[in-house]
């Protein structure tokens, strides 16, 4: 499956929102529609540091505030932009992140490599 332009797009863009030194974002899909975007962020304002514990992945900053029931079969994008925005790089979701969107039932989960390639997740 080829992805639309305006989808990578979309997924860069969120990623370029991100505070983090790892600018990670992501963008729920389906067909060439666009339901959602978001991007590694802090949970709270009220905090202080920046710390992993307390961030909010892509995939789940792009699934809030949607339907879970109506997104079965939908697809997401993540991919993760080099600090100075010049490459895309690994952007293959964490285990969590993996159940998550099982449990909500997307049906493809595409990501950029380390070549900043756009590849499919394979299922285990």
């Amino acid at each position: 499956m080829a992805l639309s332009t305006g989808i990578l797009h979309a997924a860069i863009e969120a990623a370029r929102k991100s505070t983090y030194r790892v600018k990670l974002g992501a963008v729920v899909f389906k067909g060439k529609r666009i339901l959602s975007t978001g991007w590694n962020q802090i949970r709270s304002s009220s905090l202080k540091h920046k710390n992993y514990e307390n961030s909010l992945h892509a995939e789940q900053s792009a699934l809030l505030g949607l339907e879970w029931k109506k997104l079965k079969g939908c697809s997401m994008l993540v991919v993760k932009i080099s600090r100075a925005e010049e490459r895309l790089g690994n952007a293959c979701p964490c285990e969590m992140c993996r159940k998550l969107m099982d449990y909500i039932g997307i049906k493809n989960v595409f990501y950029t490599n380390e070549e900043g390639e756009i590849v499919k997740l394979k299922e285990n």
